[in-house]
């Protein structure tokens, strides 16, 4: 029995279709249709009825909504009593965005250790949509990702809680013997190599809706690899294989050693809001909030 079942019937309860429980739970259509009869396998009976043009939702499942929140929250309690133990260090699991993997993370490790609070960390590290899946799943217990002000709000309701923990930038930087060749740090020579972000991710889109001129500017490069993993990207960038888009956290140090030039007096930057998302009932959750507050003032 996988616990999560009851949570996916919970918001089934909740939007009465398909659809909209599996946009709320992050996931396909088919993929949660798979889990609710995953559900009904265990429970040895069918919570929907198929038989009709449409999915509905027997009775049966409805009366039984209490007792199933009831269930979950002493299933909470249980697990909260466990990680409280005084004998057990509680471990945390976070999902984090890739490109803050290698800065913001490290550095919230390092302030939660200041602060003299042990924990056991887990890293689970993906693209945007797959950590806020985790997180929606109930696969991890933090999230850390970027955000940009027109954003749409993600899909968590109010049971998480949302604390902006630090600014951060993109900018446009070019490394290796490269660097040499822009003469003029007012204009990019033609045809000079580029590495991009897949249209597809995170990064690649918000560069493509805050910065119109960097889209432009590319149609006098030349393209020469495209990657969604920034860690990978910034090695290149040092190597002087082409130009490309990193967050500043990533690479201030980079530049302060010279190893890197910015050329956003060219193309500009886009800034980034640095957003942890925990669950409002974990231990972390007050940590956190104290933690960003003073990472504010810092």
């Amino acid at each position: 029995m996988d616990t999560r079942w009851f949570e996916d019937i919970l918001v089934l309860i909740e939007e009465g279709t398909l659809t909209g429980a599996a946009e709320r739970r992050a996931v396909t259509q088919p993929a949660f249709s798979r889990r609710i009869r995953a559900f009904e396998t265990w429970l040895g009976q069918d919570v929907i009825d198929r038989t009709t043009n449409r999915v509905v939702i027997r009775d049966a499942l409805k009366r039984s909504e209490p007792d199933i929140r009831a269930f979950l929250q002493r299933l909470r309690e249980v697990q909260q009593a466990l990680r409280h133990a005084e004998t057990v260090i509680p471990r945390v699991t976070f999902a984090t965005q890739h490109a803050l993997t290698l800065s913001s993370f490290p550095d919230l490790i390092k302030t939660i250790e200041k602060m003299g609070v042990s924990l056991n960390y887990r890293l689970r590290s993906a693209n945007r949509d797959d950590c806020i899946s985790m997180m929606v799943r109930g696969d991890a217990d933090a999230l850390l990702c970027y955000e940009t002000e027109d954003e749409t709000p993600l899909p968590l309701d109010q049971s998480f809680r949302r604390t902006e923990w630090a600014q951060d930038r993109m900018i446009p930087v070019v490394g290796g013997q490269l660097r040499y060749t822009i003469l003029d740090k007012h204009k990019l020579p033609p045809d000079v190599p580029v590495v991009t972000y897949p249209d597809t991710s995170y990064l690649g889109q918000t560069l493509l809706r805050k910065c119109p001129d960097w889209a432009a500017a590319q149609r006098t490069m030349r393209p020469i690899c495209e990657s969604a993993f920034s860690a990978g990207v910034r090695e290149m960038v040092l190597q002087g294989i082409g130009i490309a888009w990193l967050p500043m956290s990533m690479v201030w140090q980079d530049r302060e050693a010279g190893r890197i030039i910015d050329l956003s007096n060219i193309l500009g930057n886009c800034e980034l809001t640095i957003c942890l998302y925990t669950k409002t009932d974990h231990l972390l959750t007050a940590h956190i909030h104290h933690l960003a507050e003073k990472n504010s003032t810092r």
